[in-house]
């Protein structure tokens, strides 16, 4: 009796795998190292944003389709001082210790650099695009409307990135809900030219972007 049931478990164990209804293995958890060596007074900072990535390492993967991987390659965060905010190179992202000290709350721009780390592009991509969908994933899926700044689109383009381009990244998703993912999907493989965006959007690029400024003024 006890043989028929394990070749009973068996025979359902194979049949699941053949028919792709196996069960997936549990997604690992980030991994996130945290070098405060060359700082003094920030790993209270520190550890809360290790954190945010390991709670926001998944969702960014699912906001721009990104291929999941387990387990994630590990990622570090360096706090040090040097001119600037922050930058992310491979899975490296280095925070500027003197800017955390005078914008403590600005626990966000984490968000955006983690992106950058999901994206990992091997090719060249556009900056206004890399850079607008690493602002859409922070300025519309994780921080609250209330912190946006109010931007004046009249004379900006989307060529300028960041909260201007992700601000036209949020007015086209409400109609194309996947062009994110769409987007992210070409830049990785090499493929983006801005002709992409009539077959995502309907429309050349720059009609999208008058159709959005006349929308939002």
């Amino acid at each position: 009796m006890h043989f028929r049931t394990r070749f009973a478990v068996a025979l359902m164990t194979i049949a699941l795998f053949a028919f792709g209804g196996a069960v997936n293995a549990k997604q690992a958890p980030l991994s996130v190292t945290v070098d405060t060596s060359q700082t003094v007074n920030i790993d209270q900072w520190a550890q809360k944003a290790k954190a945010l990535e390991i709670e926001w390492y998944p969702k960014i993967v699912k906001i721009i389709g990104a291929k999941e991987l387990n387990p994630p390659p590990p990622v570090k965060l360096v706090f040090k001082a040097f001119d600037g905010v922050a930058y992310t190179s491979g899975n490296v992202t280095t925070v500027n210790v003197c800017w955390i000290e005078q914008h403590p709350d600005d626990i966000g721009l984490v968000v955006h650099e983690l992106t950058h780390v999901v994206q990992a592009y091997d090719k060249p991509a556009p900056g206004w695009l890399v850079e607008g969908m690493a602002d859409y994933v922070r300025w519309w899926c994780y921080e609250p409307a209330s912190k946006r700044a109010h931007l004046d689109f009249t004379h900006a383009s989307y060529k300028q990135g960041y909260q201007v381009t992700a601000a036209f990244l949020h007015w086209l998703v409400k109609d194309h809900p996947n062009i994110i993912k769409e987007a992210n999907a070409a830049c990785k493989a090499g493929t983006y030219n801005d002709d992409l965006f009539v077959q995502w959007a309907g429309k050349p690029l720059d009609q999208l972007w008058a159709d959005f400024v006349k929308a939002n003024s």
